[in-house]
């Protein structure tokens, strides 16, 4: 027994005006599995979502190479920029984690199932919520903790 609001498959799918209701009341509704091989499937809306990954934060790294350009790294996701400046290394940097984000996503099981990459999903969705590349930059600024190396 579990303490969620859970619906049968069928019972969702034939009331599922009130499901969406529930959900945008934030009522998590948990859905049983189909069969035996599957898990529960979770509703969320926007909000819970944001504050269930509240607590995921990129620590970003700057270094100083010996050129004079700069390179930032975030060791959590294994993802290193560099660039000229702080502001293209950023770029480069949003760049590169919005991909790896779409790439995670096309393949979940991959990545998932692989004991180096499986702990990136929280950071990657949180990226995934981000509208285009200026609030990824933004959002990686806002959450990031400078170290320079």
């Amino acid at each position: 027994m579990t303490m969620l609001f859970e619906l049968e498959f069928s019972e969702a799918i034939s009331d599922f005006s009130g499901v969406l209701d529930r959900v945008q009341n934030l009522i998590p509704v948990a859905i049983k599995p189909r069969k035996q091989s599957e898990t529960h499937t979770f509703l969320l809306n926007d909000t819970l979502v944001q504050q269930l990954l509240q607590g995921v934060k990129f620590e970003v790294k700057l270094f100083r190479e010996e050129d004079g350009s700069i390179t930032l790294g975030m060791d959590e996701l294994e993802l290193y920029a560099n660039g000229e400046t702080e502001e293209k290394a950023l770029e480069e940097l949003a760049e590169d984690v919005m991909i790896y984000a779409q790439e995670y996503m096309e393949d979940p099981n991959r990545y998932f199932n692989a004991p180096n990459h499986c702990h990136h999903f929280p950071y990657l969705f949180k990226v995934l919520m981000c509208k285009n590349k200026e609030e990824v930059k933004q959002m990686l600024l806002e959450n990031a903790v400078f170290q320079k190396a």
